[in-house]
């Protein structure tokens, strides 16, 4: 075999080779680390080849390989190896597919960092856990918007949720991996607490796990010193009607980049007991330097979720109002004025009937946000007692039940309860109940009353800054989406 023959056989390898090489390092990070060729990335593929290949053929060139003749130059090799690096270097820096690679293996990199992160501090609230479950996807986009020096912000559910966690230096295709859950420490089948060390037992059916593990992995679409992710979380919403007292909880956060070990950090959380219905919250958002703020937000529509028309004893309340003989049956708006009067005073004769009387019970465990206690329907009608929310709560339950339309009326330190009728509210003053008639109830809180409608019409009609009047139809939250506590079936 001569010379000429065995350089033609080592060409041909080299050739093989650096041609080989580039593209099976293409094919697996494209295909191995989930990205996607752009013609950049295309382009810069090409040129890095050709100058792989260039390099190595000089080199072979200058080892007397092409021609055993040829005596090279000194900045030959020099030169060629140069111009190599420098095409690679070009290609790591306008390349998206490069600069993802060096993204993920970078040792320069600092090591993966977050923290937990909640809307409303470290409180689960399963009044809004569960009247809050199927919100208006619609509605929601309306209503939040993003402010310009806020953080970005990835969402698994369109509708959020107040759980999440707070990433640090995020690099545009990032690949994360959340999971958050908790452990089993919330009440037993009969309500009471209960405490539990590590995992739930899935043989124990007395511990149950409130979170479940909610799992959410998404790509980074930019930049960022900090971002916000938030699962959409798995409640068992079973066991969130049945925690009937606030108490701790265990919460776990494991998050992963660019599929390398997860981070792993535990806190411990505050459970609320059902009936705590945050009246003011203050609200969390993250700015794009790192700074959490805080908004006092007024949120006495959470009311609206207590308000529950589809309660087993709502049915036999209505039936109650028609056998005190001031209606012979709910029509609705059928009717007339008349005619909704008439079944309004059914209503309240059937709550005579039962006896309740005002109770102002409002307080609850200390927390973060301005919170109030609200008795369910059950409760009201189990004990007999109920403040000034309690009340309308109760009465709207009924009338919506009976196709009447009701607002929950909200005041400095009050709330009562109206009927919209042809967008005119006819309001009725429940802490009267027992103590005076119902058309003195219904003039008080109608024209009478120093937080009665007619004295307050342009507070609640006019929104301002620090507005403090509100109404709250029924029939426009359960269309945003807010939805009625369900009977737990205690």
């Amino acid at each position: 075999m001569s010379s000429s023959t065995c350089r033609n056989g080592k060409l041909d390898k080299l050739f093989f080779f650096c041609i080989l090489l580039p593209i099976i390092f293409a094919i697996y990070y494209l295909k191995f680390s989930g990205n996607k060729i752009g013609k950049t990335d295309g382009i810069v593929w090409a040129l890095t080849s050709l100058a792989y290949l260039w390099g190595i053929l000089g080199f072979a060139d200058s080892r007397g390989l092409l021609n055993a003749n040829y005596v090279p130059k000194p900045y030959f090799k020099r030169g060629l190896t140069f111009i190599g690096l420098l095409t690679l270097s070009i290609g790591s820096y306008f390349s998206p597919a490069a600069k993802q690679m060096w993204a993920d293996f970078n040792p320069l990199r600092p090591a993966l960092t977050f923290e937990p992160f909640g809307d409303f501090s470290r409180e689960i609230f399963p009044s809004i856990e569960l009247g809050f479950a199927h919100l208006n996807e619609k509605a929601v986009e309306q209503l939040v918007v993003d402010e310009p020096d806020e953080a970005k912000v990835y969402r698994q559910r369109p509708q959020g949720s107040t759980i999440g966690v707070i990433l640090h230096e995020v690099r545009k295709g990032d690949h994360y991996s959340l999971k958050v859950y908790s452990d089993g420490a919330t009440s037993d089948s009969t309500g009471n607490p209960v405490r539990q060390l590590g995992l739930i037992r899935s043989n124990t059916k007395d511990l149950e796990q409130i979170l479940k593990p909610s799992s959410y992995s998404f790509k980074a679409e930019a930049d960022s010193s900090f971002a916000l992710a938030y699962p959409e979380l798995i409640f068992d919403f079973n066991a969130l009607t049945r925690i009937n007292q606030t108490q701790p909880i265990n919460l776990t956060f494991e998050l992963s980049r660019n599929g390398g070990s997860p981070l792993i950090t535990t806190q411990v959380w505050q459970l609320r007991q059902l009936r705590d219905c945050p009246i003011g919250m203050r609200s969390q958002t993250v700015t794009k330097s790192g700074k959490v703020k805080e908004e006092v937000m007024n949120t006495t529509f959470f009311f609206s979720a207590y308000v529950n028309e589809n309660h087993p004893l709502v049915e036999r309340l209505v039936t109650e109002a028609i056998s005190t003989g001031k209606v012979g049956s709910f029509s609705g708006y059928q009717g007339g004025r008349a005619s909704v009067l008439r079944q309004m005073e059914a209503i309240w004769a059937a709550l005579e009937g039962r006896n309740i009387r005002y109770s102002s019970i409002t307080a609850t465990t200390g927390s973060a946000s301005f919170v109030q206690h609200v008795r369910l329907i059950e409760d009201t009608l189990h004990t007999s007692q109920a403040n000034c929310v309690d009340g309308s709560i109760l009465y709207a339950s009924i009338a919506r039940k009976v196709g009447l339309e009701p607002v929950l009326v909200i005041t400095p330190g009050h709330c009562y309860v109206a009927i919209d009728y042809d967008n005119n509210l006819i309001a009725l003053e429940m802490t009267m109940l027992g103590r005076r008639s119902f058309q003195e109830a219904v003039e008080w809180a109608t024209h009478q009353s120093p937080d009665s409608i007619a004295r307050n019409l342009v507070r609640f009609t006019r929104p301002s800054k620090n507005q403090r009047h509100f109404l709250i139809p029924i029939k426009e939250c359960r269309e945003f989406g807010i939805q009625p506590i369900p009977y737990s079936g205690k």
